[in-house]
């Protein structure tokens, strides 16, 4: 597939160069393979098989006009057609200055291997039948237990990259992941209590599946809910779960540090390159290279290497996140975190596998040093990027008092800004947890605003 797939790319940029109006161009090309299976409330809703293909490719012209186009037809007449029409768009289009071209290929790249695993390709929905029974049986776990619902799906990638620079490059990867959402109903002092448990993960590879650690997972947040206290309007010591700490730091930085909001001043972390914007025990770091990573690759969707990245060190902000064009704008180098799609005829930012830097502290302790306090597993808000401010419901979330974790919150929200609480970190993990391609430890935080409800 991947040889048929570079010749259908090939063929599409040797068309784009015979027109004399065309300074540069670039094709992204690939053939996806995907399962899933879904079910809800206790049963199976739908199973689903698809395979497909598409090129996406940008045109260049003189200053920086741009025509695009995302083709899903794989007949070369059909392509060459498209492209036609594509230059006619690029003739027409606005300029663009900021743009200075597109990425050059490397003398060598770095002998890092994608994961893959070879068992995605053939795996059939009824090889993962064992799967779907787990999620029938979980209900008879727990008779307090509602409701099961959750996802399962797996997929093969092959795709090609190519632009007028010379850049040539080929590679496959797969992807399984699996989630869970467990509802659970029980009478406390009279009143009928509900909390739900949620829990998912990605994965390369299929052997290392885990779906009754997910399950269980979902199942112990789901009835650790169904007790709850009200907590008083104020600012609390917080310990943060991997799942919080990848929502307030690793999602929200990596965003914040996005040379195109950057650029666009759509991020609170302007004019903070080479400034302390954190506590000293602040280190993150995002490796491309890192062994069995999710993100592992060897050369972003731009055709830069990659390479290792310290972000922040000892609370210093060390880089911005910077593709092809953001590199020009700020005149400095890719980062080597170009992203795109099959479908996507725009590049955009994206970390590949973020880490947090283990501290010295293990949970157990974390907790035990708080008289009144907070454990914020969850909430499903988003942060404002531009004003550096996050305030949003606690979704799952656990009051801790003289050192224990007891029953969870009641209709509590949770207001911050995030320059205070990289700043006022009481405390860092040393075991990591790993969340998609997020790599994060608990995080205790001095004080964070909470309120309830009167």
């Amino acid at each position: 597939m991947i040889e048929k797939i570079q010749e259908i790319v090939e063929k599409a940029g040797d068309y784009c160069s015979t027109f004399p109006g065309v300074k540069s161009w670039d094709i992204i090309g690939g053939a996806v393979q995907s399962s899933s299976i879904s079910i809800e409330k206790g049963f199976l809703k739908t199973t689903e098989t698809s395979a497909h293909q598409a090129i996406s490719i940008r045109i260049l012209g003189e200053q920086g006009k741009t025509g695009s186009v995302t083709i899903t037809k794989m007949s070369l007449p059909f392509i060459q057609t498209s492209i036609e029409n594509t230059v006619s768009l690029m003739k027409g289009s606005l300029p663009n200055h900021d743009f200075k071209g597109l990425a050059k290929p490397a003398e060598k790249y770095p002998n890092i291997q994608t994961p893959y695993d070879a068992v995605v390709k053939n795996l059939s929905i009824e090889d993962t039948s064992d799967i779907v029974d787990s999620f029938m049986n979980i209900k008879f776990k727990d008779e307090r237990i509602v409701s099961v619902s959750g996802n399962f799906s797996f997929s093969d990638i092959t795709y090609s990259l190519l632009n007028s620079n010379g850049v040539n490059l080929h590679d496959k990867e797969s992807s399984i992941s699996i989630s869970s959402e467990i509802t659970m109903e029980d009478v406390i002092k009279g009143n009928k209590e509900n909390s739900n448990g949620y829990e998912g993960q990605i994965y390369n590879y299929f052997s290392e599946v885990n779906p009754e650690e997910i399950f269980e997972s979902a199942y112990e947040k789901a009835r650790m809910g169904l007790k709850k206290s009200k907590i008083s309007t104020d600012s609390y010591p917080v310990i943060l779960s991997p799942q919080a700490v990848v929502l307030l730091f690793n999602r929200t930085i990596a965003a914040a540090i996005n040379a195109q909001n950057i650029y666009e001043k759509r991020s609170f972390m302007r004019n903070q390159l080479d400034k302390k914007i954190a506590s000293d025990q602040l280190e993150i770091r995002d490796d491309p290279w890192l062994k069995g990573g999710i993100a592992t690759s060897a050369w972003d969707m731009e055709g830069t290497p990659t390479k290792p990245l310290k972000i922040i060190e000892k609370g210093v902000l060390n880089s911005y996140l910077h593709n092809v064009y953001t590199g020009n704008l700020f005149e400095a180098a890719s980062t080597g975190h170009g992203s795109r799609g099959l479908h996507s005829t725009s590049v955009g930012i994206s970390p590949s596998n973020l880490q947090i830097m283990p501290g010295n502290e293990n949970l157990d302790a974390m907790v035990k040093g708080v008289k009144k306090g907070i454990l914020l597993e969850a909430s499903y808000d988003q942060p404002n990027i531009v004003t550096g401010e996050f305030s949003g419901l606690i979704a799952s979330g656990f009051l801790i008092e003289d050192g224990v974790v007891k029953n969870a919150l009641r209709e509590s929200t949770v207001g911050l800004n995030f320059f205070e609480i990289y700043k006022n970190i009481a405390g860092i993990g040393k075991e990591i947890y790993r969340r998609g391609s997020n790599y994060v430890p608990y995080i205790k935080i001095k004080d964070i605003k909470i309120s309830a409800k009167e």
